[in-house]
């Protein structure tokens, strides 16, 4: 046992004998978080969990165990089997085998009927497959994957009711955090908007926050798991269950760092693609452009360097999950967001003395008819069609789309997107809904079946709030409700009496005329730009003077500095750099749209003024930073930009698996990886639907291894 209430090694932690608290006081006291636990790994982290927590955890996987079965919902029981096959992605790509595909399968099922408030969520299959790779106990794998699921991330981060509140006050707080430690990478994805006749300007950060909520809603659901290699990824997690949550935070900020000119460079060249200047919206798109690639992006890291970086760093220690999340609460509370996007669409296609009708929404739905892939369109198809047969502005189509594409997958469910332009249209209410309700009467009978009506009011509320789920956990009586003469079909004029009329609707009718009111909606603390007045956006993308006292989360207009001084002040200092720096790049490759080679900046300072050369493929362009230089972005930048990286922009497609083919059965047993069998129960309703799955026991002696918006009235932030 160590001395001094310490722990020296993994060796002394694993062996300690007294409470469980005082041993975890002990742990975080110690700096067991550099060292490597290596083949100590398994009954380390097993240490860590409350033995109270694996003791009714482990009560639970034996009491299935010999029941051999859990019942889950068909939907669930589909998603987990087809994620189980795509597990062993990415960077976890060398620890496939069909045997642990098995393990993830049953893992996943246990865990799904234990908590069914919680049930299956994206992630969760990753995190499995590095469990059953660590552990050859299926028990030990098991109870460490309940610990991390519902003890190291925030309650109701997944609960079904929470998840969306939860998940995106988190996503929020890691968009702060990023603000005040990456202000160079806010200003690549902040637009300088100038209305017209005035001298003012004002900075919209909403691509900022929506790009790293994005990134970090991967990294948060995976926690990493796909985006560094197996070995530095274990190391990571050692701290994950030393330091909680806040170390996932933390260790996020320092991958963005690392990647920061990595990350501005693809969002640059994206934006040269699009070709639509630095609005809101092709920021929001060369921001997704740099998220993916920077999520397909797998290296070898300097984990331990940078786990200690989030750690003990002053300026990330200074940065405290605790203190930002109540401010993301409230921002997040308030989800204005999307509200503000539909009314700035609406004025998009009103403006300018134009009319966007019933008979132009009509042409659209026959061209998307025609033009989706999968039920999906994606933003380059639908730019060309809309720009093409119905003469919109580029910008216009881009911010339309941007509008429904809540995920930034930049593809849009064709029926979401239909059920969008619907109620944008110029007219009343009844013909709007009359639109939604053809969209959906495929065989033009004038009637709906029950699953049709349900789909159709989902849709609608997937296109006014992408995270709302008001309307699908309330489908069974919402069908009843509208279906008044009982006849099992719903007709036009009782699809529009009951969103008309019906209470239980209320929510999804009061939304539908907010985004119609013509009230101007001015929060300082979003920082959107008020983009549908007239005027144009800034080019120039000159960062904000950052200091200790004044960060951009406290700003709400931008003046810029006076660029007749600042060329003159340039022009001296830069006389003699740029002959070297011409003679430097006079042989310089030129940049295809398939690489982006990144060069080494060269820098000049003096007088309040530092200025960095960069190439663009054409040129070699000028970069200047007016003010104070901040000490930690001058060691970060010759922390992290040490090398030379070369990163494809080729088209991705993931491989895609293959779908089992859909099968009309009564009773049929299917054979899965590792001999686990699937009781399918034939299909009577959609949302009754169940199956059984049963687990086999296991062939020898177990042993530890070596490891909304919608919402009601009384509780609506914005009514």
């Amino acid at each position: 046992m160590a001395k001094s209430n310490v722990f020296k090694t993994w060796n002394d932690f694993i062996r300690h004998q007294g409470s469980y608290e005082g041993k975890m006081n002990f742990l975080r006291s110690s700096n067991l978080d550099a060292i490597n636990p290596q083949t100590q790994r398994p009954l380390a982290w097993l240490g860590i969990i409350d033995p109270n927590f694996s003791t009714e955890t482990m009560e639970y996987y034996r009491s299935v165990k010999l029941t051999k079965q859990v019942i889950l919902v068909n939907s669930i029981a589909q998603r987990i089997k087809q994620d189980a096959l795509k597990s062993f992605s990415g960077s976890l790509s060398s620890l496939n085998s069909g045997e642990r595909i098995q393990k993830i399968v049953t893992l996943l099922s246990i865990f799904a009927s234990k908590r069914n408030d919680i049930g299956y969520c994206f992630g969760m299959n990753f995190i499995a497959a590095v469990l059953v790779s660590v552990f050859s106990s299926e028990s030990d794998a098991f109870i460490m994957f309940c610990y991390i699921i519902e003890k190291v991330f925030p309650e109701n981060f997944f609960s079904l009711e929470n998840r969306q509140i939860v998940l995106h006050s988190e996503l929020r707080a890691f968009a702060i955090m990023a603000e005040r430690l990456r202000p160079r990478l806010v200003n690549s994805l902040r637009a300088i908007f100038k209305p017209l006749n005035t001298s003012l300007r004002e900075s919209d950060y909403s691509p900022f926050v929506v790009t790293i909520k994005r990134v970090g809603d991967f990294w948060f659901h995976t926690l990493f798991a796909t985006s560094i290699l197996p070995g530095d990824l274990l190391r990571v997690w050692d701290n994950v269950l030393i330091h909680g949550f806040e170390f996932v935070h933390k260790f996020g900020l320092t991958i963005l760092s690392k990647n920061e000119r990595f990350f501005k460079n693809n969002i640059k060249q994206e934006a040269k693609v699009l070709n639509m200047g630095t609005t809101v919206d092709s920021l929001i798109s060369s921001g997704n452009a740099a998220r993916n690639r920077l999520l397909r992006k797998v290296e070898k890291i300097p984990v331990e360097k940078m786990i200690k970086k989030a750690i003990y760093k002053p300026t990330y220690r200074a940065v405290k999950r605790s203190e930002i999340l109540p401010k993301a609460e409230e921002l997040e509370k308030n989800h204005l967001e999307p509200l503000i996007r539909l009314r700035q669409s609406k004025e998009f296609l009103r403006s300018k003395g134009n009319s966007f009708t019933y008979k132009d929404a009509k042409e659209i739905f026959n061209l998307l008819q025609s033009l989706e892939n999968g039920g999906k369109i994606s933003r380059s198809l639908f730019l060309t069609m809309v720009t093409k047969n119905l003469n919109w502005a580029p910008q216009t189509a881009l911010h339309v789309f941007n509008s429904f594409d809540h995920n930034g997958n930049d593809s849009v469910d064709v029926l979401t997107l239909k059920s969008g332009l619907s109620l944008l249209i110029q007219g009343e209410l009844t013909e709007k809904l009359k639109l939604c309700f053809e969209s959906f009467d495929r065989d033009n009978s004038g009637s709906l079946e029950p699953e049709e009506v349900v789909d159709l009011v989902c849709f609608v509320e997937n296109a006014l709030d992408g995270r709302s789920s008001f309307f699908r956990n309330q489908s069974g009586s919402l069908f009843a409700n509208m279906d008044r003469n009982s006849n099992g079909r719903i007709s036009l004029d009782e699809f529009i009496k009951a969103v008309t009329t019906d209470p239980s609707c209320e929510p999804i009718l009061e939304f539908i005329n907010a985004v119609e009111s013509e009230e101007f909606i001015n929060i300082p603390e979003m920082r959107m730009a008020r983009i549908n007045l007239e005027g144009t956006f800034s080019d120039v993308h000159t960062p904000d003077k950052p200091s200790a006292d004044a960060s951009p989360m406290s700003d709400v207009s931008y003046d810029g500095p006076d660029f007749a001084e600042l060329e003159s002040r340039l022009g001296t200092l830069l006389q003699n750099d740029i002959k070297e720096l011409e003679n430097e790049y006079e042989e310089a490759p030129e940049i295809t749209g398939e690489k982006v080679v990144e060069i080494d900046a060269v820098e000049t300072e003096g007088n309040g003024v530092r200025i960095h050369n960069e190439y663009d493929g054409e040129n070699v362009k000028f970069v200047f930073h007016v003010g104070d230089i901040v000490e930690e972005d001058k060691k970060n930048e010759s922390e992290d930009n040490t090398e030379i990286h070369i990163e494809a922009f080729g088209s991705f497609k993931p491989k895609e698996e293959e779908e089992e083919p859909a099968k009309n059965v009564t009773v049929e047993e299917i054979e899965s990886p590792g001999d686990l069998y699937v009781t399918e129960i034939k299909q009577k309703h959609s949302l009754e639907e169940q199956r059984n799955i049963d687990i086999p026991e296991p062939t020898s002696k177990e042993s530890r291894g070596t490891c909304s918006r919608l919402c009601t009235r009384g509780n609506c932030g914005l009514f």
